[in-house]
């Protein structure tokens, strides 16, 4: 299984040097999909609540990864422990 702090990992390829719209949470399951790890599973952790749109679901499928919000206040890194600790 590969775990990844969502947030993290799109601020910092936000700051790539490449120009490119739509680097958003399902972009970075599309691109890891899409990429040699695609073929594990993938679990995208992201701070705080989904954006609009999600009707208050904490945890969905987008392009094969699973992404889970850790909840209002929380952050990504205490699911992760807690993903890990399981």
């Amino acid at each position: 299984m590969i775990l990844v702090d969502a947030y993290n990992t799109l601020h910092a390829w936000r700051n790539a040097p490449m120009q490119e719209d739509g680097r958003d949470v399902a972009a970075l399951a599309r691109l890891i999909t899409a990429s040699r790890f695609g073929t594990d599973s993938v679990h995208l952790i992201c701070d705080g609540t989904p954006p609009s749109g999600h009707d208050g679901i904490h945890e969905f499928t987008a392009s094969g990864a699973r992404i889970t919000y850790a909840g209002a206040g929380k952050e990504a890194d205490a699911l992760i422990e807690h993903i890990i600790e399981r």
